[in-house]
C-alpha cells in the first residue's frame, strides 16, 4: 500500500512587520514522501519551473493583491503602503499547489 504525504515549505517575507513593500521569496522545493513495500522514497520538485499566482488576503479571506511570478523568479517584490493595518495572508499556487506565509502590515 502506497502511502504520501507532501510536505511544503513556507514563503519567506520580509521585512516582517511591513510598511511600505514586501518581498516574497518563494520556496525552492516541495518533497514528496512515499512508503511502498517497506520502501521510502523521498522527491525533490525544484519549483521554477511554472508561472506561479501570488496573493494577499487579510484575515476576513478578502483577496487585496494578486500578481503572477514569471517562471524562472525566485522572488517578488509587492507594494503593501495602502493595505490597512493587520495582519495578512501571502498565498503562492504552485503548479497546482498552495503554500503560503504571513506578515503584519504596520
Amino acid at each position: 500500500e502506497e502511502q504520501k504525504v507532501e510536505e511544503r515549505t513556507q514563503l519567506t517575507i520580509i521585512p516582517n512587520p511591513a510598511k511600505d513593500k514586501i518581498k516574497v521569496v518563494l520556496p525552492a522545493y516541495i518533497t514528496t514522501h512515499s512508503k511502498t513495500a517497506g520502501f521510502s522514497v523521498t522527491t525533490w520538485r525544484y519549483q521554477y519551473n511554472c508561472e506561479i499566482q501570488l496573493e494577499i488576503y487579510d484575515m476576513y479571506s478578502r483577496r487585496w493583491h494578486q500578481q503572477v511570478v514569471a517562471k524562472g523568479e525566485k522572488e517578488a517584490e509587492i507594494p503593501v503602503s495602502s493595505l490597512p493595518t493587520g495582519l495578512y495572508v501571502v498565498r503562492a499556487v504552485i503548479d497546482g499547489k498552495v503554500v503560503s506565509g504571513k506578515f503584519v502590515k504596520e
